[in-house]
């Protein structure tokens, strides 16, 4: 914003002098030359900049959720998609079968099973000592849904 003169309120301007001499323990720094209102003017833009496209993309990926959901499942089965099924799955198309969707559900249902609760030591001993040792992994399985 106070660079590249990129706001249509401050117009093509550059506000701050940089000093980029770093020299004897000085640090990189950028000295005003602009009022405080100008400085209130810039913090404004720079958080009407961050917000609009904050609520930009927000708009985009609720219009796209399918494809969002679409690309993050094909990731998940898949690992890695090259541009073609990217395309598809913007398309609307599928990328992942049936089978190979079948196949990923089980084995993290197999995993998920996997991760029971695992006894200690001194309880597999026999020593009356009761800890619970948990050793989990976050899931693949969850799949964010709704906005």
């Amino acid at each position: 914003m106070c660079s590249w003169g990129i706001s249509e309120k401050l117009g093509p301007l550059s506000f701050g002098k940089d000093q980029e001499e770093v020299f004897l323990g000085r640090e990189i720094s950028s000295s005003r030359n602009f009022s405080e209102k100008v400085a209130e003017d810039i913090d404004r833009e720079i958080h009407r900049f961050v917000t609009t496209g904050y609520k930009r993309a927000m708009q985009i990926l609720k219009q796209n959720r399918d494809k969002l959901e679409g690309l993050a499942e094909a990731l998940l089965v898949k690992e890695t998609l090259d541009r073609k099924q990217i395309e598809a799955i913007m398309r609307g198309e599928e990328v992942v079968s049936e089978e190979e969707r079948k196949a990923f559900y089980e084995a993290q249902k197999k995993v998920k099973e996997s991760k029971k609760p695992v006894p200690s030591a001194s309880d597999q001993e026999g020593q009356g000592k009761a800890k619970d040792t948990l050793t989990t992994t976050p899931s693949l399985d969850a799949v964010p849904q709704g906005t």
